[in-house]
């Protein structure tokens, strides 16, 4: 469990906000973050294409309208679909209760996602830094180490290995 666990967290991370792979912003958040397209893929790494897809569809409907203008984030979908969906697909209880599930992460990942942009605020300030003494070489290395160094990926990766493994045993219930 712990290898598919650690295969949907790096999902998680490629479709977070921040991150700049997959295309940035087209190719993971407005792709593979979605909860019918993260439904198919959580389904294919669990072995239960049906119910991922079954779960991404009530998931998607319920955000199908969001909008996430300037950054603002009423719910951070990615958490919506990466820890939510696989916790419902584990439970064996149905959509209604990934639903739940959900939309109850999405909140903290919202939550999770402003503390990250807090954070990432060191980075900005050792740019600025950088660019008073007029070193464009150390603005570029510390946009660099804010990619590589992010706390996106482990933030993120980590959640949803956690989110996943631990509460294997209480979802079986």
């Amino acid at each position: 469990m712990i290898i598919e666990a650690t295969l949907i967290g790096f999902l998680c991370y490629l479709g977070a906000l921040s991150s700049p792979w997959l295309l940035g912003l087209t190719g993971g958040w407005y792709l593979i973050t979605r909860p019918l397209v993260s439904g198919m893929l959580v389904g294919l790494i669990l072995g239960d294409v049906k119910t991922g897809i079954m779960i991404g569809v009530a998931v998607q409907a319920v955000y199908i309208a969001m909008v996430t203008p300037g950054g603002s984030m009423p719910a951070d979908l990615n958490f919506v679909a990466y820890p939510g969906i696989p916790l419902g697909i584990l439970s064996g209880k149905g959509p209604e209760v990934a639903v739940a599930l959900a939309a109850t992460i999405g909140i903290a990942g919202t939550i999770l996602f402003n503390a990250m942009m807090v954070l990432n605020s060191f980075w900005n300030h050792r740019a600025d830094v950088a660019l008073d003494r007029g070193d464009e070489r150390g603005i570029y290395s510390f946009y660099a180490s804010y990619r590589l160094l992010s706390p996106s990926i482990s933030v993120r990766s980590t959640s949803v290995v956690l989110w996943t493994v631990c509460p294997k045993s209480f979802c079986r219930r």
